[in-house]
C-alpha cells in the first residue's frame, strides 16, 4: 500500500519487477535509468557492469513530479533470481503497490515464465493481495528475437486477468517506459479511489 504523507505531500509507491532468470529485469531497469531525464531521477545512481547472478536486488528511485499538489515517488525494485533469499523476498513483497512482469518471449522460456507467474501469485496470496485486482503490467520482452512466441499466445497462457501488456525490447529501451507509465496510472487511480 502506498505511503501517503499529507504533511509533506509525498506519495511513495513500491513497484517490483519480476520475471524468470535472464528475462530482462536488469536490462529494463537500466533502460529506464538511461531514458529518464535528470529531473526524474531522485539522485544519481550507477548500475554495476556485472553479469553476476547473485545480486540481492536492484533499486531505482524515481520522482514523477507534482500530481494534485503531491510529489509522487516511485521505488523500483527487481526480484532476485535466486530463490534462497526468503527474508529478502518477504521484504520486497511487503507494502507492494504494483508489479511489472518481465517475461521472456523465447519459446524455450515459456515453462520458466509460467513457473515465475505461479510463484509470484503465491507470494501475493501470502501477503493477502488479490492478483485479480492488484496493479500490474506484463512486458513481453525480447520481441526482437527471430524465434519468439506470438503475443496472443503469451497473453492466453500468462495474462488470465487481462492486464495491460507491452511488447518490449529492453536492450533498445522499446516499450519499457510505456509499461511503467501504465502501471503508475493504475496505482494512482487506486490511491485516488481509496
Amino acid at each position: 500500500m502506498a505511503l501517503v504523507n499529507h504533511e509533506t505531500k509525498d506519495i511513495h509507491c513500491k513497484i517490483l519487477y519480476v520475471g524468470p532468470n535472464l528475462s530482462g529485469k536488469t536490462t529494463t531497469m537500466r533502460a529506464l535509468y538511461k531514458e529518464l531525464s535528470e529531473k526524474t531521477l531522485s539522485h544519481d545512481l550507477f548500475f554495476e557492469d556485472t553479469e553476476a547472478q547473485d545480486k540481492y536486488f536492484e533499486f531505482l528511485p524515481l520522482s514523477l513530479g507534482d500530481v494534485n499538489s503531491y510529489q509522487i515517488k516511485l521505488h523500483l525494485y527487481s526480484r532476485p533470481y535466486w530463490g534462497v533469499y526468503d527474508t529478502l523476498e518477504g521484504l520486497l513483497f511487503q507494502n507492494l503497490d504494483g508489479l511489472v512482469y518481465v517475461f521472456d518471449s523465447d519459446p524455450l522460456a515459456m515453462d520458466d515464465n509460467i513457473n515465475e507467474l505461479s510463484d509470484v501469485r503465491e507470494r501475493l496470496d501470502d501477503k493477502g493481495l488479490d492478483a485479480s485486482n492488484f496493479p500490474q503490467v506484463f512486458q513481453y520482452n525480447k520481441q526482437d528475437l527471430l524465434r519468439k512466441l506470438p503475443t496472443g499466445l503469451l497473453n492466453l497462457e500468462l495474462n488470465t486477468y487481462r492486464y495491460p501488456f507491452f511488447e518490449t525490447v529492453a536492450t533498445k529501451s522499446v516499450g519499457v517506459k510505456e509499461s511503467l507509465t501504465s502501471l503508475a496510472k493504475q496505482i494512482l487511480s487506486q490511491i485516488k479511489s481509496e
